[in-house]
This record gives C-alpha cells, sequence and structure tokens, in this order.
C-alpha cells in the first residue's frame, strides 16, 4: 500500500480544506517547494502541523522537542555543523540502537551518517526544526559566553509568556538548568562554569536582568530557583498584581517574599507592605490576601488570589 501524501492527510485530520489544498498545489507547481512548506509560507498551517503529518505518513512517533533532554555528550559525537544543517538532535542510545528526532525523516544520507559515526541501526523519530534548533544553539566550544548564550536564548522563545522560572541544580563542579514557561516544564541539560551561585549571579548580571530568587541546600545539592526580572511592563494598578507575573520589571517601589538580586527597586519582606504591590513566591495565604499577586510554581499551576 501506497504511502498517504501529505495533502491527503492534512485533510484527513482537519487541518486543511479542499480550497487551502488546492491553492497549495498551484502554488507548489508554481515554486517547485514541497507542499508543506508551501502551505506555512502561505500561512495556512504551521510547521509544527507538518512535522507531526509527517510522522503520521510514515508512521514514526513524533517528539515535543522542547521536552526532550539534550545530552551533550552524544552531541559531543558528531559535526555540529552537520547536525545544525540536517536539524538532526541526538536523544539517546541503547547497546542496540541509536535515537533521533528530525525535522526531515526522508533525508536518508543524513540518517546514513549518523548511523556510521555510532555503528548502531538509527531510530528515527519526527519533531519540530525551530525546537531542534534551539536545542543546538550552543557554541562549538564551550567559554565564558555560553552560559549567557543559552539563557538569553531560554528568555527569546519565551517572549510574551506570563511566567518565567529558571531552576539551576548545581552539585559537584556541574549546573543542570531547567525551566518553567508557557506553562510547559523543560530540561536545558548542563551548562558550563555555572558551578556556585555566585557565577549564577554573575551571568544574569552580564545579561543585565534582575531577578527573584529562594535558595535550597541539601548536603552536596544546592538549587537556585529564580524568577526573570524582564522585558518592561505596564506597572500594575495599585493596590494589587492582578495580572502578569513573570518577565516583569517593576518601575516603582515593590515588595515580595524572595531573595531579590540585582538593579530594580524590589524590597525583600516576609509580609505585604500597606500601599504596594507585593509579588509572593511562595503560595501562601496572607491576611493582607487582596494585595498579593501569588506566583505560578509549576507548570498548569496557577494561584491567584484575590
Amino acid at each position: 500500500m501506497g504511502r498517504v501524501n501529505i495533502g491527503e492527510l492534512l485533510l484527513q485530520y482537519g487541518i486543511i480544506d479542499n480550497e487551502t489544498l488546492s491553492e497549495g498545489l498551484r502554488l507548489q507547481r508554481e515554486t517547485g517547494r514541497r507542499l508543506g512548506e508551501t502551505l506555512v509560507k502561505l500561512g495556512s498551517v504551521k510547521q509544527n502541523d507538518i512535522d507531526w503529518i509527517l510522522s503520521k505518513q510514515i508512521d514514526i512517533p513524533f517528539v515535543i522537542v522542547d521536552e526532550a533532554p539534550v545530552d551533550p555528550d552524544l552531541i559531543g559525537r558528531f559535526p555540529l555543523d552537520f547536525l545544525r544543517e540536517n536539524r538532526i538532535l541526538p536523544l539517546f542510545e541503547t547497546d542496540d540502537e541509536f535515537m533521533i528526532v528530525t525535522d526531515d525523516p526522508f533525508n536518508q544520507a543524513a540518517i546514513d551518517k549518523i548511523g556510521g559515526i555510532c555503528g548502531k541501526p538509527v531510530n528515527v523519530s519526527s519533531g519540530s526544526g525551530e525546537e531542534i534548533a534551539r536545542k543546538l544553539r550552543k557554541p562549538e566550544t564551550p567559554g565564558a559566553g555560553w552560559p549567557q548564550e543559552a539563557i538569553r536564548a531560554i528568555f527569546d522563545s519565551l517572549g510574551g509568556t506570563r511566567f518565567c522560572r529558571l531552576d539551576f541544580l548545581i552539585r559537584d563542579g556541574v549546573c543542570a538548568l531547567k525551566s518553567f514557561g508557557r506553562g510547559e516544564f523543560m530540561d536545558h541539560g548542563q551548562l558550563p562554569s555555572l558551578t556556585t551561585e555566585g557565577k549564577v549571579k554573575e551571568c544574569f548580571d552580564a545579561l543585565g536582568i534582575p531577578f527573584l530568587y529562594h535558595r535550597f541546600e541539601s548536603g552536596a545539592y544546592r538549587l537556585l530557583t529564580v524568577f526573570p526580572l524582564a522585558n518592561r511592563r505596564e506597572p500594575p494598578v495599585m493596590p494589587a498584581f492582578v495580572d502578569d507575573f513573570g518577565l516583569y520589571l517593576p518601575t516603582d517601589v515593590t515588595f515580595t517574599d524572595a531573595l531579590v538580586h540585582g538593579d530594580a527597586p524590589v524590597f525583600t519582606a516576609p509580609e505585604p507592605v500597606a500601599g504596594y504591590p507585593y509579588i509572593a513566591t511562595r503560595a501562601r495565604r496572607h491576611e493582607h490576601h487582596q494585595i498579593v499577586r501569588i506566583a505560578e510554581t509549576a507548570p498548569s499551576a496557577a494561584v491567584s488570589e484575590r
């Protein structure tokens, strides 16, 4: 049985209608582009729709790349330019196979090259090329600028989000970075150089981003939960935060139950201060709860008290 083409699958899943398909096929003939690329250029579908349909077309798994862990050791086994050019992200390996995700599962030459390097059969999944490119956005040679570039890339991908939190887990000279944003949890792998709380702060200072934070310790582990204050927005109407929390930089005196680092008119106080906005990063009730904005502590777990 022949493979169902992308146009028919897009119709089958109700992503486009017949009129849109006809227009896409007409432009495809004129431009010579692939149908999926043509429909994206028209604005009729999103690239994620095409990536997902590709997985259905050839019956392979579809991976949400932003949620996939990054293994620097696996990536380091291949030329980074090759991975970027072909939008291939190594995921993991077993004794019997090597798992990758790509936005072009028909790129057999690139898949064969992966197999030749790792010496194992390659198990292919489909995923967003844009998300793969973000995962591979690190410089080839880790250096002083890498942590800043990685964190800046996270901010760029979260532009306009209502909430953002970065978690830095430090142990034995290694720092693992995770983030919450857009209601999603993301694992960004390990960052070089950020091996102490001071170096994390230096990184944010270099980016010019003040933040709120909590510090937790357990044996050899240290966890910093960081709430960035960036991207100036309109200040809240007094006396309360009643809208977004996250990438928000107060322009007037504000109080919070978190520790504060950087240049912002935000002060630490255990309870709300009458007459001023208050950012509560810990979901608990205050007797002045009507002037408290509770920050999210996990994806899809926003709590706003009024």
